[in-house]
């Protein structure tokens, strides 16, 4: 892999949200003095929405060149799993700075565990690649809840999942006496939890959140004729690239950061009794 020299001012990570935002500033100053062409690659690949959007920049070989420009260069990915290729479409934005950015876009929204390649090319020939593999979901045990009517919590563990996620959700499916039809209620946790040798471990309160429920249905927490439908968490969390950004390992004749962004759910059934002490009606439908 070639080494590309770069002049960095702020944080990358700040400076990668700021990019994907197209509110920033051209604070990047890419130089390439190899004699053949390259790329600055600046996103990330996220689940969460249905359009992938990078920044490209072209290397220049010194400070004092002029920029290139991104005529007849295409982006594309191909997915190593399947093998699906995807051109991507480019497009010009302002900067805060008032000079122009050049992204490329695509509609689709990566899948968990899956490869995406990442070409630069112009004119059909391959100048700059990047790589990102999407998290896979880890092995997820739930424990029994614990606790009596004034303190019942349950753990979860994430097996050998290290790091902190960016975000966990809990959902509840419920449905009031009135039989008014099904409620969601969603409910953020933040970034709960702590590191074990196991996983990533962290409780879910089932008793603040079940206040939390009655508080969304606009009922009194002494009501004890809520139907419980189901429960589920939804978690956030990063690729490996963004646990050393600045080391560009899955760079190749480039410069930047190309990383994913993951989002996995989990459900579970709540054992009848534990719901009783909660003050729910059964209503989980079991195979």
């Amino acid at each position: 892999m070639r080494k590309i020299h770069r002049h960095h001012t702020g944080v990358l990570i700040t400076f990668l949200f700021s990019v994907l935002l197209l509110g920033c500033d051209n604070t990047i100053e890419p130089i390439d003095d190899s004699g053949s062409e390259a790329f600055a690659i600046h996103g990330y690949l996220d689940m969460r929405v249905a359009r992938q959007v990078v920044r490209i920049e072209a290397l220049r070989p010194n400070v004092l060149s002029n920029p290139i420009s991104l005529e007849d260069v295409q982006v594309s990915t191909i997915e190593s799993e399947s093998g699906l290729f995807q051109i991507w479409k480019d497009s010009t934005v302002i900067l805060n700075s008032g000079e122009p950015g050049f992204v490329f876009a695509a509609n689709f929204r990566p899948e968990l565990g899956r490869t995406y390649r990442l070409i630069v090319s112009r004119n059909g020939e391959s100048g700059s690649e990047a790589i990102a593999k999407l998290p896979a979901k880890p092995p997820t045990f739930v424990n029994p809840p614990v606790g009596d009517s004034l303190n019942i919590k349950q753990r979860i563990v994430l097996q050998g999942m290290t790091e902190k996620p960016i975000q966990i959700t809990l959902s509840y499916v419920v449905v009031p006496a009135d039989d008014s039809g099904e409620r969601t209620i969603r409910i953020a946790y933040g970034q709960p939890g702590v590191a074990t040798s196991s996983g990533w471990e962290f409780d879910v309160d089932l008793v603040t959140d079940r206040i939390i429920i009655l508080n969304q249905l606009g009922l009194n927490v002494t009501v004890k004729d809520v139907e419980f439908r189901s429960v589920s968490f939804e978690m956030t969390v990063f690729s490996d690239e963004w646990k050393e950004p600045q080391k560009e390992a899955n760079l190749d004749n480039a410069h930047g950061f190309f990383g994913s962004v993951g989002v996995f759910e989990h459900a579970w059934f709540i054992d009848s009794g534990f719901l009783n002490t909660l003050g729910f009606v059964d209503g989980q439908k079991r195979n």
